[in-house]
């Protein structure tokens, strides 16, 4: 059996990576931490670098990479497969207005490339005054199904926005009326095991609404969330169409409208210079999660409770996370509500994430 150790020198040479970017990659999980060797001296077992190299698996950035357990040894490296990030504003309302016509002009542009596509589009209409109505920007999670799903129920699950009192339902489309259209039908769902089997039986997670349904009687909500495999894109002749099988990916949807436009600044854009100056990370706090003392991600056999009807935390998780609180800050600070800090490591991710995204809808399209 090969039990040849590689040091870091040896390692880096073997990857083609410098020293900098291999101990990053090892920070975000994408490369199995070393073996100590001594106080002061690291390696790598040989094995463990070759099946890294021989089943690296390429995102659709060509950057996730997931270690496949042909190699045992290597296996215990990882804490979890690799999901990678990557946020897309999904759709955008714009409401236009001109001297010469009473009501605004609205324009919907899904799937927003760019903001130098999307002005080519609109053509006429930047020049003149607007207001968005209307934001829906999706965190995409890439990578194998189960891990990826398990990842988005728990963003639902410990998220920090979540409104009080707001059932989570799954709606499915399992029957359909005498002319054959799809019927929506809708689950409550109270446990995080019932979210994560809704997901992997197709069903879209709900919480709050993203427009009036008229069956349900439903209203329009400033702030909505949906979570769903995404293996469609669009309708052709009133079916979906599917997705390259290497194009699915789970999806965590955030929908902000009205007066939640507010707490993201755009209720402040009044122009187009103004839209393309508004940062995505203002959005971050969508994405946030704040984890339970004894929780992380991912996974977890839990109830559901939204807002103030989450359970508080006992005495001895107070105490715990006030003593944890005072050896880190120097003070006494008390837990919001029964939650700890948000996970700043998890949290990073994704305003790096959004930040991507800025730099994206600012890049000029090449061809």
């Amino acid at each position: 059996m090969n039990q040849q150790i590689l040091r870091i020198q040896e390692t880096c040479a073997q990857l083609g990576l410098s020293r900098a970017t291999l101990y990053r990659m090892i920070g975000k999980g994408v490369f199995p931490s070393p073996v100590s060797l001594s106080d002061r001296t690291v390696g790598w077992l040989a094995k463990v670098v070759a099946a890294w190299r021989a089943n690296r698996i390429c995102g659709p950035s060509g950057a996730a990479a997931v270690l496949q357990p042909e190699c045992p040894e290597a296996v215990g490296f990882w804490r979890q497969p690799v999901l990678e990030l990557k946020p897309c504003i999904d759709v955008v309302k714009f409401a236009f207005t001109q001297h010469d016509q009473p009501e605004p002009i609205v324009r919907k542009i899904t799937d927003y490339p760019s903001h130098a596509v999307a002005r080519a589009q609109l053509g006429s209409c930047v020049s003149q005054s607007m207001q968005v109505s209307y934001l829906e920007l999706a965190m995409d999670v890439w990578g194998p199904k189960e891990q990826a799903l398990r990842f988005i129920a728990d963003m639902l699950i410990n998220h920090a926005a979540i409104m009080s009192h707001t059932p989570v339902r799954a709606v499915s489309l399992r029957s359909r009326t005498a002319s054959g259209r799809p019927l929506p039908e809708v689950d409550f769902l109270s446990t995080a095991e019932g979210v994560i089997a809704s997901l992997q039986a197709g069903a879209t997670i709900c919480i709050g609404n993203q427009r009036p349904d008229k069956r349900y009687g439903n209203e329009v909500s400033p702030f909505s969330l949906r979570l769903y495999w995404k293996c469609t894109d669009g309708q052709e002749n009133g079916v979906p169409k599917p997705l390259p099988a290497h194009e699915h990916r789970a999806r965590f949807e955030v929908c902000i409208q009205g007066e939640a436009l507010a707490e993201i600044g755009l209720d402040q854009v009044k122009d187009w210079a103004g839209w393309e100056a508004w940062q995505p990370t203002v959005a971050t706090k969508f994405f946030a999660q704040r984890l339970p003392l004894t929780q992380r991600l991912p996974g977890g056999q839990r109830p559901i409770l939204c807002g103030a009807a989450r359970q508080p935390m006992t005495a001895a998780e107070v105490n715990s996370y006030r003593d944890w609180m005072r050896k880190k800050t120097g003070r006494d600070t008390k837990p919001r509500k029964h939650l700890t800090p948000a996970d700043a490591r998890l949290n990073t991710r994704f305003r790096n994430a959004l930040k991507r995204l800025g730099r994206e809808l600012h890049a000029v399209s090449k061809g």
